[in-house]
């Protein structure tokens, strides 16, 4: 490629390949990692049930529970992506719900800049986690992975505790 066909200086040309290869790199392992993942557990049979149903009893208590417990297999499964999320913090994720759709969830933090040397102390969160995850962090992931992306409080709450980052 020649900087004259893009009206750039060529020593900026050269950094921006560089960056580019870069970033192709980081990209295809992350890639690769995915595909080693297994494929999800099926989808609970419980998670088919419609909304209407999921929420009939809402009107006497504000915030219950509407969604069944995770499966020891789905948590795993969940785990397993969570690593691959929280490795690679400036890209966008797709996680994997309990109907078996996916649900996608933006990235923790912008590319460039600094990256925290330390996470901060934080009661409900383990201090060996990577220093992007926050319960903000959790919370989106959590409300992400609902089943047909609708739920509760209660059912946020429930899908947090599925982390390996949280202190059970």
């Amino acid at each position: 490629m020649l900087a004259d066909d893009w009206g750039v200086p060529s020593k900026i040309l050269s950094k921006l390949e560089e960056a580019f290869a870069t970033w192709y790199k980081h990209g295809e392992e992350t890639r690769q990692q995915m595909v080693q993942l297994q494929l999800p557990p099926p989808p609970v049979a419980s998670a088919a049930v419609d909304e209407r149903e999921r929420f009939r009893d809402m009107r006497a208590q504000k915030s219950l529970i509407t969604i069944a417990p995770s499966s020891e297999d789905m948590r795993s499964y969940f785990r397993k992506e969570e690593i691959l999320r929280y490795s690679v913090p400036d890209r966008a994720f797709a996680y994997t719900r309990s109907d078996g759709q996916k649900s996608v969830v933006a990235p923790l933090r912008r590319g460039g800049g600094k990256p925290n040397s330390k996470a901060r102390d934080h009661s409900m969160l383990k201090p060996d986690r990577p220093p992007h995850v926050t319960i903000l962090c959790l919370v989106r992931d959590a409300a992400a992975r609902l089943p047909g992306g609708v739920g509760t409080r209660a059912d946020v709450c429930a899908l947090i505790r599925d982390s390996q980052f949280v202190v059970e």
